[in-house]
């Protein structure tokens, strides 16, 4: 293969960028934001948390690869327990054990439940241009203590931790420790640049042990504006006296803690009036990376970027640098802002894409437009990725027949007055989850059995009860409880409604098709055997206000979950969230309530995989929810428009994505990962991953991480941290090189095929990142196979006629040669040919030649897959599919204007200033060399960050 650089006709945004312009990144949605208050219930929506999500930040960030908790306004904990910032404690957000040792277990427990954590607001404002301060900290935990979506993870620091909601004291364990630190409070602080008084210490005292303290309690902390929510809001009157949250600055003995109902020297908050404010568009206040633009009703609403977003420096003078570490990963983002527009059927959604009037479509694509999606690489890259979530038929449990004779049950009733069981049991036989999955999903999805995901290999429990699909047997629990048609007309009589109609909510069709549809199978089937019932399409918003009043039967949605800790189960069924949170069906279930409380608690994961597993298995016995499927999820976006996402919990719509995009540039990478395709329980391997530039030469100093999901294996040698974890980060040598070790576990995991992600990232912060994915089958110790290995010494990259040479590496399970195995290798499409197409494995290690065809049918690049299948008598086969990417250059030019066109077409002549991008794009043609890849995925999860571990209906 000649090694040329890459010129390929520049994208589309690029022509048309004009100096000026802003970039705005156009989202399609199936509907809008419901408000502009991000506190009530209503709002727990996709599409409000689409836009607001944007707006509002956290006090603490995670890598955007690793997921580790990293420095940002906090900064750390007081590791030591000496009251004290050291630099050693610096991006530390655990506490370090028990001092002085040895500690009795009374000790102990005080020790861990004491934890100081230090904040600087220095370079940190609100979008009206007000500085945050420490009392926002303060305002924000007694203020979100009030709201039962917000308050799971802040129990732990009200005087009891079990209980329902914030009592009337609204007192939390959180105390101001000292602002303004001296040198041995801070180390360094005093001669730092900024104001020393916006540096603080709080300590929290804890009053249970809760395993998600540090990543949800502490550093996930949304900052909503204390000065506009507080009395009438600031600098401007924003509403009528709501009263204060905490006792202000000036009461210094007090100042931070919350002001209880009944004081009288300072109104207390009126909580219910925030819930229910009717924001207006300047009432939309955060310190997140866009600002909030504007909502025209029904029509579309816009971010714009926010220019004093921090990111470790001063947003009015970059020069001044308050945290060296934060611009390591945070910057601001690309785009100037985000316009969201309505598409309320998926068609019009994507014909609005291939139009390019939008540039992603943000909805769960049907598999029947995939095809003529992918038919248009140049412009669309098509993403599929198992989602985390999951969609469910839940019921009504606080009536019958769905559950319980009296609600809440009696202490030590919850199971005997359960008396809807039966009912739900039965119509678990009346879901045909094949049926769904084969024609509703068309295979993008698998039949769940739970709320985990079996992608979320550490915490899924493979070992829950399966339901077929029977409606002889469902018929039959029904009969047995005597609900039966008494009266003749056909229909069943159940207890407390007798016979009338009982109704399904589910989205209309519009909307989701596909839960349309599965309720109406399932109330056809309930049909067939005597039940008077009805699937109703109805609009998403009107179910999400029934099932927040708790006046419904049943009703199918779906959760996107954020993160794979599986803590959400005590959101979503713990019994203290039954009456305002979100435990929808008002599930009651004693035995879970404890289990979860003690998952909550245990600070030793593998004791707590064990409690989270059995959690699982009382909710899929009991049947709050009957979980139906989870959805591979589908995805579009105009790679000739933005390029640079990243995905986090099976989606491109994330947080990282949207600090990151960019138009396409003429500078680009490409990671080639070299793994073998299998490997024994227990074994190690290499794992290499090089990266080249649009030139093919190795970039040296490119950040590379690989990831697995957590309990799949570990990362070792190298830069790789130890003890090993499932991440690994380092940097490429000299020829573009990065190599690390993986560790599968001593057992064959519940998904045998593991998936490692790599994502690649210049050292240039113009180039886009780049990903990639090598499958690696686990086998149990005893079996015979083969594995495969790819030699791609020369990349993946094949001009049109053109060739490249590689080679398979094929050995056994002990890493010998396989010479007995036979290698066979298929092409697809069928345009390019191999040679040889097949031989001994002895000789198919090198010397194997792909030629690309003459032309391409959908320049400037199509991807080919080079399907390898090794075999030998005795052996499970080994296989291993290549993706080599043929490219179409094509000679170009730079315009006056900056736009950069085909040789052979004429510059515009409209007088159009030149932009800024001209050095950029000068000497070779822009090049967008990204493709789409359909293929059937085995289910994978994302490490979440983007969405600060939000749980969201969908």
């Amino acid at each position: 293969m000649v090694a040329v650089p890459v010129s390929i006709p520049a994208a589309k945004a690029i022509d048309d960028t004009r100096a000026g312009e802003p970039m705005i990144f156009t989202v399609g949605g199936q509907d809008q934001m419901k408000t502009r208050n991000w506190l009530p219930a209503v709002a727990n929506d996709v599409w409000t948390s689409d836009v607001l999500g944007r707006v509002y930040d956290t006090v603490g960030q995670t890598h955007p690869v690793t997921d580790a908790l990293v420095p940002y306004i906090i900064k750390g904990v007081d590791v030591n327990g000496d009251m004290n910032f050291s630099r050693t404690e610096k991006a530390v957000f655990l506490k370090g054990t028990c001092l002085p040792a040895p500690c009795s277990p009374a000790q102990d427990q005080v020790w861990r439940r004491t934890v100081v954590a230090y904040y600087d607001f220095n370079g940190v404002f609100f979008h009206d241009g007000v500085q945050a301060t420490i009392g926002d900290v303060f305002f924000n935990y007694v203020m979100q203590s009030l709201n039962p979506r917000y308050n799971t993870d802040m129990r732990v620091l009200w005087d009891d931790p079990l209980a329902p909601s914030l009592p009337a004291s609204r007192h939390l364990n959180v105390y101001k420790q000292w602002c303004g630190p001296t040198n041995a409070q801070w180390e360094g602080a005093p001669a730092m640049p900024g104001n020393n008084q916006l540096r603080c210490a709080v300590r929290y005292q804890l009053q249970d042990d809760f395993a998600l303290f540090y990543r949800s309690t502490l550093v996930g902390l949304t900052l909503f504006p204390r000065h506009v929510y507080e009395g009438t809001g600031y600098p401007v009157n924003h509403h009528a006296d709501w009263g204060l949250a905490i006792y202000p600055e000036a009461d210094t003995a007090r100042f931070g803690q919350g002001i209880p109902t009944d004081e009288t020297t300072y109104t207390p908050l009126n909580y219910a009036a925030l819930d229910g404010w009717q924001m207006t568009d300047g009432d939309v206040v955060g310190t997140g990376p866009f600002k909030f633009g504007t909502w025209s009703f029904g029509a579309f609403a816009r971010v714009d970027k926010n220019p004093k977003f921090f990111y470790g420096v001063d947003p009015d003078n970059p020069n001044i640098v308050y945290d060296q570490d934060v611009p390591k990963y945070m910057h601001q983002p690309f785009i100037d802002g985000i316009l969201f527009k309505i598409y309320r059927t998926t068609q019009l959604g994507v014909l609005a894409l291939t139009k390019g009037d939008i540039d992603f479509y943000h909805w769960n694509l049907p598999p029947e437009f995939v095809p003529d999606l992918l038919n248009d690489p140049a412009h669309i890259r098509v993403w599929a990725n198992a989602e985390p979530g999951f969609f469910y038929l839940s019921y009504n449990m606080r009536q019958r027949p769905f559950g319980y004779t009296t609600y809440p049950p009696a202490p030590g009733t919850d199971r005997s007055s359960d008396a809807g069981y039966p009912f739900r049991l039965a119509f678990s036989h009346l879901i045909d989850k094949p049926t769904i999955i084969r024609s509703l999903l068309a295979n993008y999805g698998f039949i769940a059995d739970g709320v985990v995901s079996p992608a979320n290999t550490f915490w899924y429990n493979g070992t829950l009860p399966k339901y077929s699909y029977s409606t002889s047997t469902a018929a039959t629990i029904l009969d047995n409880q005597g609900w039966v048609d008494t009266n003749g007309n056909g229909l069943r009589d159940f207890p407390g409604i007798g016979d009338r109609e009982i109704v399904i909510l589910t989205p209309q069709a519009d909307y989701d098709p596909i839960r349309a549809s599965a309720g109406a199978m399932i109330a056809a089937a309930a049909k067939s055997i005597g039940v008077n019932i009805v699937s109703r399409p109805t609009a998403f918003g009107a179910i999400i206000n029934a099932i927040d009043a708790r006046a419904f039967d049943m009703f199918i949605l779906g959760w996107r979950i954020g993160g794979t800790d599986p803590d959400y189960m005590f959101s979503f069924f713990h019994s203290t969230n039954a009456a305002s949170g979100q435990n929808y069906p008002g599930f009651n279930d004693k035995q879970f309530d404890d289990v979860m409380l003690a998952s909550r608690k245990e600070l030793n994961e593998g004791k707590r995989q064990q409690l989270a597993k059995w959690a699982q298995g009382i909710l899929s016995e009991r049947l709050p929810y009957d979980v139906l499927y989870y959805r591979t999820n589908i995805e579009a976006q105009r790679s000739d428009k933005y390029v640079n996402f990243s995905v986090a919990a099976g989606t491109i719509w994330n947080y990282w994505s949207l600090q990151s995009i960019r138009p396409p540039t003429n500078k680009y990478i490409r990671a080639v990962v070299t793994a073998p395709s299998a490997i024994v329980e227990g074994g190690t391997t290499g794992v290499t991953v090089t990266v080249r530039d649009q030139n093919q030469q190795g970039v040296s100093g490119a950040t590379v991480t690989l990831a697995v999901n957590q309990g799949s294996g570990n990362f070792t040698g190298g830069l790789c941290p130890s003890p090993p974890t499932y991440t690994c980060t380092g940097l490429t040598g000299p020829t573009g090189v990065f190599s690390a070790t993986y560790e599968p576990p001593n057992f064959v995991p519940a998904n045998p095929d593991v998936e490692i992600r790599v994502i690649a990232r210049s050292p240039d912060p113009e180039v886009p990142s780049d990903s990639r994915t090598a499958i690696v089958t686990v086998f149990a110790t005893g079996i015979q196979f083969l594995s495969i290995t790819p030699q791609l010494t020369t990349g993946d990259l094949v001009p049109v006629d053109q060739s490249l040479v590689f080679g398979l590496d094929v050995r056994d399970q002990d890493g010998n040669l396989a010479s007995g195995a036979t290698v066979d290798l298929v092409v697809s499409p069928t345009t390019a040919d191999l040679t040889p197409a097949s031989g001994p494995a002895s000789t198919m290690r090198s010397n194997i030649v792909f030629q690309a065809p003459r032309t391409i049918p959908t320049p400037p690049q199509q991807v080919f897959q080079v399907a390898a299948t090794a075999t030998q008598t005795g052996y499970a086969q080994g296989t291993y599919t290549i993706d080599f990417t043929v490219v179409q250059f094509t000679e170009t030019k730079v315009c006056p204007d900056g736009s950069v066109v085909p040789v052979a077409n004429q510059c515009t002549t409209s007088p159009i200033p030149a932009i800024g991008t001209v050095a950029i794009i000068a000497g070779i043609g822009a090049v967008a060399v990204v493709y789409a890849i359909m293929r059937r995925r085995r289910p994978h999860k994302r490490v979440e960050k983007a969405e600060k571990n939000e749980k969201k209906g969908a």
